[in-house]
């Protein structure tokens, strides 16, 4: 037995040093909030989610494996900066909405989380929407939202 020799201390073990995610580019979209209720943007969030119920039996027809057989080979936008895709779930698009005085547009709805989903569904989809004009009373231009969309049969 050793008296007055302290026994021998581990090394403190640093923690490892994670990166933070620079910050997206000014004016992209990733820049703009993503929100997951259109009705959190207020009176204008109320009118795009009526008019985005209006697209919903347009958008249930994708399911249908004769109307994806249509949409085979297209190219399917992802958004830039998720994780990623998670293949549990649902399919989750986000809708890049630009504002345009009386009404907005879909820009894009790149996939967020794939469920299951296959590229034709996703692409079926993505086609249906992008482009489309939402009649929005009381928009204002240049205004520019993302809102998550989750797609069911």
């Amino acid at each position: 037995m050793t008296y007055g020799v302290p026994p021998p201390q581990a090394e403190p073990v640093a923690a490892p040093v994670t990166a933070r995610p620079l910050p997206p580019p000014p004016g992209s979209w990733e820049a703009v909030p993503l929100t997951s209720r259109a009705k959190s943007l207020g009176r204008q969030g109320g009118l795009i989610q009526a008019r985005l119920n209006d697209l919903q039996d347009d958008l249930r027809k994708c399911f249908q494996a004769d109307v994806q057989a249509r949409h085979g080979g297209a190219a399917i936008s992802t958004v830039r900066d998720a994780q990623p895709m998670d293949e549990a779930g649902s399919l989750v698009l986000v809708l890049q909405l630009e504002g345009q005085a009386g009404s907005v547009r879909v820009v894009d709805a790149p996939v967020e989380t794939r469920g299951g989903a296959g590229d034709e569904l996703i692409a079926c989809a993505q086609n249906l929407l992008r482009g489309r004009v939402l009649d929005v009373p009381g928009a204002a231009a240049g205004t520019k939202y993302r809102l998550l969309f989750p797609l069911a049969p």
